[in-house]
């Protein structure tokens, strides 16, 4: 009994040694591993241009989403980053649902968003979180660190309102001294929007100078429509100690736009007044004349540094009585360069003007060169006007203006020369390593740097750097992929704002040559052939992977188990096991016999 047992054990262990290779599938050749995680989409934002849009307006924002890869994205999800200070959504769901992206293939999503009102102009970073699968459902960006940025010019409503007063009205003209007179501004909005809360605001006043009768400095008014005008009357007393000349006083003007932002204006007025101790206007030998600078500009009105610029002047001879000659009128700035000395040098000349004479209520205009140091710092810097002059009896008097000149330093912005071949292949990826530099003496603004092509793909797009200090140096790497034969040409723009706020810029411009791939070899199992090369299968989106093993794919199908070779000799093996086993049962079955009629037989 025993040995009937253990040949069963063991025809059963032969069985299952020859057997189980036919119907057990292990790791072979057959079975193809493949890092499911590692097969992620590229998603990014395709969009090339910088859109331009007004502050407290609405806006549809289209998003070219592309996917720059051979693996499909499913379910993908692309969600706006907002703070609310300066972009707001317009819709109740801000999440939009894209159910696929086809590799190599792009999908458009729109949103709606309103630019805050108190949003200043410039250009603002906007960034969104993706989120999606491959096709092995292994899922990305679900703790939001899949984030794209794009860049949104945000530009001042036109017509803004633009308030200021436009004129002066005083009577008596002078005004003696110990007593009253009557101011009138008229303020007007030269913008195209309505102006709300209007305030005028009279500076100043002291009681050894003009002083407000019994008033406030202040004035009023709930709105100017945009073209018009309003005016407001103060009632001045000139103070007994007051001297003969003009006697500056000031104003400030505050008003708001319709998204209630505050804007403010101040500028000087000058006022003439009569001593206590002067007669009469009609007694000429008491009648002090008085030159003022009316008017002065620059051409250009802003200054750069190390440039020249032309200064044109208007004097007034302020006395109705009197004339005046010998007129020497010279320039100076307190501010010194540290490598030159003057700020503004006079250009084949010198820093006077003189004029022979200027009748009563006359004016006299100059003009002068000047050249602005390359040093100089940006700002307005205040010009000295000093006059040394004489009446008809040979009388002399002094007095000094001010004015101002504003000067800028020219942004400096140089840039590498990225390595660019002569040639590449159609979807050849071709690295663009950018850097930059702020050469200049002054920061640059709202820096932007751009990468546009034609007939090829641009990695990153664009790179906003934002204010770009003086000496500073930067990078930006991106590159691009040809999309087709022939020429690719590209532009590397670098757009910013100097300290005015003018927009400028700086183009690279280069080209290349795309040439197409070679063709691949028929057989995908070759090198150069299918992306599955060498694996046998095709890998199916909507398959998953192998239970408990992300890794793994089903093993490419196999042929039926009558096809296979070694099925039959299986089954050839397992015949000769089986007629082997019988042979030996009824042999032994035969000895048995045989023992049991031989020991009968000694028994008879």
């Amino acid at each position: 009994m025993n040995n009937k047992l253990r040949c069963l054990k063991i025809l059963v262990l032969m069985l299952t040694i020859i057997v189980s290779p036919l119907f057990v599938k292990v790791a072979s050749a057959d079975t193809v591993f493949v890092n499911a995680q590692s097969k992620e989409p590229n998603l990014y934002i395709g969009n090339k241009d910088l859109p331009e849009i007004t502050i407290g307006e609405e806006f549809n924002l289209s998003l070219l989403i592309k996917n720059d890869s051979i693996y499909t994205a499913k379910e993908v999800k692309i969600t706006p980053v907002l703070d609310g200070a300066t972009f707001e959504s317009c819709e109740m769901m801000t999440t939009k649902d894209l159910i696929s992206i086809v590799a190599n293939k792009s999908e458009t999503v729109d949103f709606k968003f309103r630019v805050s009102e108190k949003t200043k102009p410039g250009v603002y970073a906007l960034q969104f979180k993706l989120a999606y699968r491959n096709m092995y459902k292994v899922y990305y960006g679900q703790s939001g660190d899949r984030v794209r940025t794009i860049y949104l010019k945000v530009v001042d409503t036109p017509g803004l309102p633009e308030v200021d007063v436009d004129t002066m009205k005083v009577e008596p003209q002078k005004v003696k001294a110990g007593q009253f007179a009557d101011i009138t501004l008229t303020v007007k909005n030269s913008g195209v929007q309505e102006a709300k809360e209007i305030e005028l605001i009279l500076n100043g006043l002291s009681a050894s100078g003009f002083s407000i009768y019994n008033d406030s400095s202040s004035r009023t008014a709930e709105s100017i429509a945009g073209g018009e005008s309003t005016s407001f009357t103060y009632r001045l007393k000139a103070d007994d100690s007051m001297s003969t000349g003009g006697h500056k006083l000031s104003y400030t003007v505050k008003f708001k736009d319709k998204f209630n932002r505050e804007y403010s204006r101040e500028a000087d007025l000058y006022i003439a007044v009569l001593a206590k101790d002067d007669v009469s206007e009609d007694d000429d030998s008491k009648t002090v004349p008085k030159i003022i600078v009316t008017e002065y500009g620059t051409e250009p009105q802003v200054v750069n540094a190390g440039t020249e610029f032309e200064l044109s002047l208007a004097f007034f001879n302020t006395s109705k009585l009197k004339t005046v000659r010998n007129i020497k009128i010279s320039l100076g700035v307190n501010e010194k360069s540290n490598t030159s000395g003057n700020i503004f040098a006079p250009v084949n000349s010198s820093n006077t003007l003189f004029i022979d004479e200027l009748n009563p209520q006359a004016t006299a205009k100059r003009k002068m060169l000047f050249h602005a140091v390359n040093d100089a710092q940006p700002k307005t810097y205040n010009v000295i006007v000093n006059f040394e002059y004489e009446d008809k009896a040979g009388k002399e008097y002094t007095s000094t203006e001010e004015i101002g000149i504003r000067v800028i330093q020219k942004p400096r912005l140089e840039a590498n020369t990225p390595k660019i071949p002569e040639k590449i292949m159609v979807g050849e990826f071709l690295p663009l390593e950018i850097e930059f530099y702020n050469m200049g003496r002054t920061t640059i603004y709202n820096l932007l740097v751009k990468v546009e092509s034609e007939n090829a793909d641009v990695d990153t797009p664009s790179k906003y750097v934002g204010n770009f200090d003086s000496g500073r140096s930067e990078y930006f790497d991106t590159g691009i992929t040809p999309t087709g034969e022939g020429e690719v040409s590209g532009t590397i723009l670098y757009q910013f704002e100097d300290s005015t706020g003018e927009a400028m810029e700086v183009r690279q411009e280069f080209k290349l040559i795309a040439e197409a791939q070679a063709a691949p070899p028929e057989n995908p199992n070759e090198p150069g052939g299918d992306i599955n090369s060498g694996t046998g299968m095709t890998i199916d989106p909507g398959k998953p992977t192998m239970p408990g093993n992300p890794d793994l794919t089903e093993p490419k199908e196999q042929k039926p188990l009558f096809k296979r070779p070694l099925t039959w000799v299986g089954i050839a093996a397992l015949l000769v096991l089986v007629i082997w086993f019988f042979y030996r049962r009824k042999k032994k079955n035969n000895a048995l016999e045989d023992a049991l009629i031989k020991e009968l037989t000694l028994n008879e």
